[in-house]
């Protein structure tokens, strides 16, 4: 009896570390296909929310009255796929980025449980987002500017290249200044 013990206890170390791997592959799992499922179906209304939000006033001439009316617009002058205008950087980036974002939470949260410290819900949360919001910049960026793009469909190579070129060309500048 005494073995079988023995051999069970060395064996519950492993059971929680097994546990813990098996949890954050969990997290992570459930927050790529969280984020996944997000940008299928939101997309479409992002990208139109951001051509509403660049409009330039009563006298631009691509100026949209209404939701359907962008809706009407971005149909008959751009096709079909003008609606998934700047998907891929969002699919590259929201399943990593929710994982992510899952597994750090989860992860924050504990450590903040375990050291007693106030409000551990809200300190995961807020150093999740922070984690978040520092990865996923860049792509941010090149997601808006092909959403912007009002002939058929841009490349991402294209956009990363000028928003690279903005980027230095700007850095330039004001060194030079």
């Amino acid at each position: 009896m005494e073995n079988h013990d023995s051999a069970r206890a060395n064996q519950l170390p492993y059971r929680a570390e097994s546990s813990r791997a098996a949890n954050a592959r969990r997290q992570v799992l459930a927050g790529g296909a969280a984020g996944f499922a997000e940008v299928c179906l939101m997309h479409p209304l992002d990208l139109i929310k951001t051509r509403f939000q660049v409009q330039r006033g009563v006298d631009d001439p691509t100026r949209y009255t209404s939701v359907l009316d962008c809706v009407r617009k971005m149909y008959r002058n751009e096709g079909a796929l003008s609606y998934y205008k700047g998907i891929v950087p969002p699919l590259i980036t929201e399943a990593p980025k929710r994982a992510t974002k899952f597994l750090t939470f989860e992860q924050f949260h504990l450590t903040f449980k375990q050291a007693d410290l106030p409000q551990p819900l809200l300190l995961g949360g807020a150093a999740s987002g922070i984690v978040e919001g520092t990865m996923i910049a860049p792509f941010e960026r090149v997601k808006v500017y092909l959403q912007l793009q009002r002939h058929k469909m841009a490349q991402v190579s294209d956009a990363a290249s000028m928003l690279l070129y903005d980027n230095v060309a700007t850095n330039m500048e004001f060194t030079m200044s």
